[in-house]
């Protein structure tokens, strides 16, 4: 029989996979507001962009790698994002009906509660490793970007 002590551990676990998830929600915000400042800015100075490549020939694959990188950050955001199936404690209609005529002792209730968070807890862990995965290959695709911008910011200095 579990204790009153030892189902709070499990729920405390179960609320911090629901706090994960929410800020791995928060930074795939934040990584979509980059990533479309950042297409917005060249769009912005296509114009720019445009008259410079052509004065250096190999500023063009550098933007193109740029774009590319960006892409695949968008991408990679845009999967974290998307919706998932997650595990919730229980079904409180199904506990209801497996109360039937026989009331269970609240121990009982507490055991089948602590089993309902411990499966919650594991496919929860799962999905949110899975946003983390991709949200991690957005924050390289956003970082590899950034150098590339950076070495086109030196490549304009020397010239």
């Amino acid at each position: 029989m579990a204790s009153e002590a030892q189902y709070k551990i499990f729920k405390d676990i179960y609320d911090e996979e629901s706090k994960r998830y929410s800020d791995l929600d928060g930074k795939a915000k934040l990584y979509i507001t980059i990533i479309t400042f950042y297409l917005g800015a060249i769009a912005f100075k296509f114009k720019d962009i445009s008259e410079f490549t052509s004065s250096i020939s190999y500023a063009k694959w550098l933007y193109s790698g740029i774009a590319l990188v960006l892409v695949l950050a968008l991408l990679s955001t845009v999967n974290a994002m998307r919706v998932r199936v997650f595990e919730g404690i229980c079904d409180p209609e199904e506990v209801i009906k497996e109360f039937g005529e026989n009331a269970t002792t609240d121990d009982d209730f507490r055991d089948d509660r602590i089993a309902d968070l411990a499966v919650a807890t594991n496919r929860n862990f799962a999905q949110n490793n899975r946003i983390a995965s991709s949200l991690s290959w957005a924050s390289t695709f956003i970082l590899l970007a950034g150098i590339i911008q950076f070495c086109i910011f030196i490549m304009t200095f020397r010239h």
